[in-house]
């Protein structure tokens, strides 16, 4: 993950410290200092404000640290899942929170995630229209055969039962190296990854997953790559596209 070098800077660690100290001073902490220099001597309330200033200073400084080490936990904190059908519970249960999109990167020969996971996945975009669900298939197309595209279009035809085609983005990804891992991403907020044995990626049993829950940072950089690399770039092509021009190849190649 890259890292804000602006956010560390000594700057932001001042103005994050004078915004804690100025509130620690003019706050709760002034206002017995306030009552008390009204029944003290001069020397006193100089006294006083002294120590409400060294009060506000140590205040301004654990306030800094504390949300630091929040933020810090809440970047980095992760679970890990080995059992197999939690796994795919975890994901469709992050699938089924989101409000805006679902991102899915799959490699795979054939729908590597059971009925039910797509079964969840399409019930709750038929009761949340504005969700968009974006999947990128990533296979070796030169390897598939015709029972891979009628493994996808069983597969689809669970989306479309419920009439919720028009959500979902297909994508292949043309790769004669798959790195073994699938991922899915959701509003930017949540992100599972989940890793397949090295020497046959794309297999339904994973070996474990890691999910981030409620952990913007980490899925905003997950969603950054998935859009640029895959997307935006066009590594991944549209489906349709992609199967046309399997199937035009095949068919030369059964004619020659």
């Amino acid at each position: 993950m890259q890292v804000n070098s602006k956010a560390g800077s000594f700057g932001c660690f001042l103005a994050a410290y004078a915004k804690h100290w100025f509130s620690a001073v003019s706050g709760g902490l002034s206002v017995p200092g306030a009552i008390l220099a009204l029944f003290v001597t001069r020397w006193w309330q100089k006294a006083l404000w002294g120590v409400l200033a060294i009060g506000g200073a140590l205040s301004a400084s654990y306030s800094v640290w504390l949300q630091q080490r929040r933020e810090a936990d809440q970047s980095l904190s992760a679970r890990s899942v080995t059992d197999q059908v939690e796994i795919y519970k975890v994901g469709a249960r992050l699938a089924c929170m989101a409000a805006h999109s679902i991102k899915i990167l799959v490699y795979a020969t054939k729908p590597p995630a059971p009925d039910w996971f797509a079964q969840m996945v399409a019930s709750h975009l038929a009761s949340h229209r504005a969700v968009v669900l974006d999947v990128v298939i990533a296979v070796d197309l030169s390897s598939v055969s015709a029972k891979f595209w009628d493994a996808q279009a069983e597969r689809y035809g669970i989306y479309r039962n419920l009439e919720v085609q028009g959500q979902v983005r297909r994508f292949m990804f043309d790769t004669k190296k798959p790195i073994g891992f699938d991922l899915i991403i959701v509003d930017d907020i949540h992100v599972a990854v989940g890793f397949s044995p090295v020497a046959e990626p794309g297999q339904r049993n994973k070996e474990f997953a890691l999910h981030f829950e409620g952990q913007p940072r980490v899925a905003a950089q997950f969603r950054a790559w998935f859009d640029n690399t895959l997307l935006i770039s066009k590594a991944a092509t549209p489906f349709d596209e992609a199967y046309s021009q399997w199937s035009l190849k095949a068919t030369s190649q059964k004619n020659a």
